[in-house]
């Protein structure tokens, strides 16, 4: 099973360049689940938009991954709830819309995405460790 892990696309030019970069890699691997982190893909660099999430799923994103700019594009929020392929950091509150983890069918097996979001500079979150124990003991 061949995943595919990409760091944060930063706005339009990051989505074009994931875009051009998966087509090439396609040709030569065979990719069997790719997952972006797109919580900078906004045109500004922070936060996603409608336009920006097509963008990545249309380049051939599976899942997206966020972190702690998931809330600076208030108009999108309603994505974390209605789509799937959205994953916030499972150490946000629970009480935080959308999921922080998924289970994809990829071939015959089952993957699990979970994100986390570290605290070092980045604000008051659940311990990410404490949070993938509890996940972990869930799944």
């Amino acid at each position: 099973m061949n995943i595919l892990l990409i760091g944060d696309v930063t706005g339009k030019a990051g989505i074009d360049m994931v875009a051009e970069t998966l087509k090439v890699l396609r040709k030569e691997e065979p990719l069997d689940l790719i997952v972006a982190n797109g919580e900078n893909v906004a045109w500004n660099g922070r936060g996603f938009t409608e336009s920006a999430l097509e963008g990545l799923f249309d380049a051939g994103v599976d899942i997206i991954t966020l972190g702690n700019h998931t809330w600076d594009q208030k108009e999108v929020i309603h994505r974390l709830e209605s789509d799937e392929r959205i994953v916030r950091p499972a150490n946000f509150h629970d009480s935080t819309p959308g999921r922080g983890y998924v289970i994809c069918a990829v071939g015959t097996r089952n993957v699990a995405i979970l994100n986390l979001i570290g605290r070092v500079y980045m604000g008051l979150y659940a311990c990410p460790f404490q949070t993938a124990d509890r996940v972990l003991a869930e799944l």
